[in-house]
């Protein structure tokens, strides 16, 4: 037998909320009943959660009158206190049945996430050759002992003024060997590998080939286990079905499935599937008839150009002219042998104008891939192009680094990755040993690189380098200790047995230096990672002027078709039918007004964009953050995609907003357009909102806004005197007694009468500069803050508040919250 509960709670949380930043939690309780019921509603008290009651403990109740077969919703303000996921449990009773839910409240730190890398090589030996034993660098200082077998590091921990207190952290993996654990993470956390948005046919392919040289590299060293295999397989075989949504009938491939092919990603795929062929099986003619399109589109003298002139020149490292296409696409024609004579003459065509225009080539990074190209095909010009190589690398020799520098960062590592694959060729694995420990510093947080090609082609001589390279004996031992935390004793040993295995120490205090001691002989790579948040990121580069402006939509109460197509809340629900039927209060359009009474908000976003460079851009990517609280409509963005005057080649909702792909931005006037946000929850502080667009391949291209819903446009100015600090911000205590202090209060608020004393709660100061440069000190009184006027408990007008108050003020003097 079946029995259905009467009562059923619905908490619906926002994907996350950042600290201090008060939310209101909406709780609905739904009657499935016959007959009106009076509901209890509680919410416990949660330890990092500012809720006004402690840990475990029930909130005060909220009592809800709810008609049968109907729902009611009461909200619980909350302010999160600390980062982290928080379960929030909420409890609903009637008098004779009852309901629990838990759901998961993730709360964020403030700002912009920054990481800093530092790629230590622990060789105590010396084996690797580095020519200068002692090193120095912004980050960390090294010295390396041959007679003794010892190497002594010490890394600085210190965090930059603009880092925000409480979001630093520090974390060092090891592993033994000269390569990093930059492969295994490709496979087993491969959703945090990629950091920009994917589904295009450029970023699926990128998808599948890392994938496919982590396997290969995994295979190849014995590494592999039978769960990452088949996890690995797995990916592959997806990778490949979804990239044949990019096929055209030719063979070609497109970046969108509506986009002219491009002669680059056709040779970038077929080359990958030729690779991959080798683990899964590819059709044959998949293969073939990329291969025959390259061949019947390559030019009378050998070379190859660029067929889709709108993303060719990004997705190609930023390289113009024929020479580096070519000896890209001759790659791909050297990866799929064949046997077919057209297929043999055609390649060398491809490689004598190579040979014939290599003089000519001026840039970096094509010389880099001319010179592998030559090499692989054993031409008798490899030498001249190994002298030429060789003649324009960079090298660091306290570092111990080599590399190639070309036009722009990504540029630079796809160049230093040619590289590596011909040096490979020529198995001189010292010169390699020192252009991995410069690739091993550009790695971003996720494992990958910059873009698309430089991750895939570094992925790719990495994993080669890795497979090559001679497996050296290893028995070390890592001491690590901190000045700043003396209880802070870490021990890491490496051998035979162990030395794949990364080993991972979190450092519990981010101050002073951390001190390693290596002793031993063999090598391990140590990785450090300083996190923190900033509240704006210092931009090196600034490429895009953009501007937003958000709107608060008014319209006649009476027009439900508009209000209809904004708010998908306000169309016919599909609500589940028991007995005689369940519905929402206003969820008929006959009682719109009741669902806009309170909380709903219809905001108009619109974006303009403008790129500052000379011309205009290929793909660009806007991101958009969605005010917490807030939601899009599905509808109003399939109309900006599908709409001819509008640029958006396609959009991804993502966990935190809306992902925009712009075929190209205009440099000679703003390209703009709106979509519509309606509010689901009412949150504190809830309207600010970062909008990022950055160039598709060189994230170093970017612009940058803060977003903020201004209600009211006024501001009072209130110069006010402190008598006693309750809690400390960023402030201490000393400098704030008997100070004086700028207050700004909304022109909507109630203005404050002079000479009388107030209890305020609110925000932390916010700095500033006079013209004078004098630095002055402010604070900003919003929604979330509290303002009382404070007196005696006899003076008061409520007397039993004002006592509240006495008790709250005595123990926030000895808490930070009341838990």
């Amino acid at each position: 037998m079946v029995f259905l509960k009467k009562i059923f709670v619905h908490l619906n949380l926002p994907y996350s909320v950042i600290r201090n930043q008060q939310v209101e939690i909406p709780v609905t309780v739904f009657n499935y009943g016959p007959k009106k019921i009076s509901v209890v509603v509680y919410m416990y008290g949660v330890k990092g959660l500012c809720t006004g009651v402690k840990e475990g403990k029930k909130s005060e109740r909220k009592r809800l009158i709810i008609e049968a077969r109907s729902a009611a919703t009461a909200t619980f303000p909350i302010v999160p206190l600390k980062i982290g996921t928080f379960e929030i449990k909420v409890m609903a009773l009637t008098t004779d049945d009852g309901d629990t839910i838990i759901r998961v409240l993730n709360v964020v730190p403030e700002g912009e996430s920054v990481e800093v890398i530092i790629p230590i090589t622990l060789d105590p030996t010396n084996e690797l050759g580095r020519l200068n034993t002692n090193i120095s660098t912004s980050t960390y200082s090294d010295s390396i002992d041959p007679d003794t077998k010892s190497q002594y590091t010490v890394i600085k921990l210190a965090t930059p003024d603009e880092a925000l207190a409480g979001t630093e952290s520090f974390t060092i993996t090891a592993k033994g060997g000269p390569f990093p654990s930059i492969v295994e993470p490709a496979l087993e956390n491969f959703e945090k590998f990629l950091l920009t948005p994917h589904g295009s046919g450029e970023q699926n392919i990128m998808f599948l080939s890392t994938t496919f040289y982590a396997m290969r590299y995994l295979k190849a060293t014995g590494k592999i286990t039978e769960e990452v295999e088949k996890r690995g397989y797995d990916l592959i075989r997806q990778g490949y079905r979804n990239q044949l949504l990019f096929k055209k009938e030719d063979g070609s491939y497109a970046v969108f499935q509506n986009t002219p092919t491009s002669t680059w990603l056709t040779a970038f795929v077929i080359r990958v599937l030729c690779q991959v062929s080798e683990l899964i099986q590819i059709e044959e003619k998949v293969m073939s008839s990329g291969v025959r399109w390259l061949i019947n589109n390559q030019q009378w003298d050998g070379s190859f150009v660029e067929m889709s002139h709108s993303y060719c020149e990004n997705m190609a490292g930023g390289v113009h002219g024929k020479i580096y296409l070519t000896a890209f696409v001759f790659l791909t024609l050297e990866e799929c042998k064949s046997e077919d004579m057209d297929h043999i003459l055609e390649k060398d065509k491809a490689i004598l104008y190579l040979e014939n225009n290599f003089s000519s080539v001026n840039q970096t990074l094509a010389v880099s891939v001319v010179a592998y190209a030559l090499f692989l095909s054993d031409r008798h010009l490899k030498e001249e192009a190994n002298d030429r190589l060789m003649s324009v690398a960079k090298r660091d020799q306290d570092s111990n680094f080599i590399y190639w520098e070309a036009n722009g960062q990504a540029a630079s590592i796809e160049a230093t990755s040619y590289a590596l694959l011909s040096r490979i060729l020529q198995k001189d694995m010292r010169t390699c040993n020192s252009i991995v420990n410069w690739l091993n510093t550009q790695r971003l947080q996720s494992g990958s690189f910059k873009s698309t090609q430089d991750t895939t082609i570094g992925l790719q001589a990495l994993s080669e380098y890795a497979i090559k390279a001679p497996m050296l004996s290893i028995e070390l031992v890592v001491d690590i200790s901190s000045s700043a935390d003396e209880s802070f004793k870490k021990y890491l040993k490496f051998e035979e047995e162990n030395a794949h295995v990364l080993q991972v120490v979190k450092v519990n205090k981010v101050d002073g230096n951390l001190l390693i001691k290596t002793t031993g002989h063999g090598i391990v790579s140590l990785e450090g990672k300083l996190r923190y948040n900033v509240i704006t990121p210092k931009e090196k580069m600034c490429k895009f002027d953009l501007s937003v402006n958000v709107s608060e939509l008014e319209m006649d109460t009476e027009d439900d078709d508009l209000i209809s197509k904004i708010d998908p809340r306000s169309r016919p629900r599909q609500i589940p039918i028991l007995g005689d039927g369940l519905h929402l209060k206003g969820a008929k359009r006959s009682k719109r007004k009741a669902v806009f009474e309170d909380s709903e908000l219809i905001m108009n976003v619109s974006i303009c964009v403008r790129y500052l460079g000379n011309k205009t851009t290929g793909m660009t990517i806007v991101e958009i953050g969605i005010f917490s609280g807030f939601h899009l409509d599905e509808e109003d963005l399939r109309k900006l995609q599908y709409n001819p005057k509008h640029k958006i080649e396609r959009y991804e909702k993502s966990s935190k907003g809306l992902i925009l792909y712009l075929k190209t931005v205009p440099n000679n006037e703003p390209y703009c357009f709106d979509f519509y946000v309606v509010r689901d929850y009412i949150v504190g502080e809830t309207l600010r909102s970062s909008i990022k667009v950055y160039d598709h391949y060189n994230h170093v291209w970017k612009g940058q806004v803060v977003k903020e819903i201004n209600q009211e446009n006024g501001l009072f100015n209130i110069t006010f005197e402190i008598d006693e600090v309750i809690q400390e911000g960023i402030e201490k205590n000393q400098q704030l007694q008997f100070e004086t202090r700028q207050l700004f209060i909304r022109d909507k608020c109630v203005p404050m009468l002079k000479n009388k004393t107030y209890l305020i709660m609110g925000k932390d100061e916010e700095s500033y500069t006079r013209d004078r440069g004098q630095l002055q000190r402010r604070y900003l009184l919003d929604q979330s803050s509290i303002i009382h006027p404070w007196t005696s408990i006899k003076e008061a007008n409520n007397r039993y508040l004002q006592r509240a108050l006495d008790s709250l003020v005595r123990h926030l003097k000895k808490e930070s919250c009341l838990e």
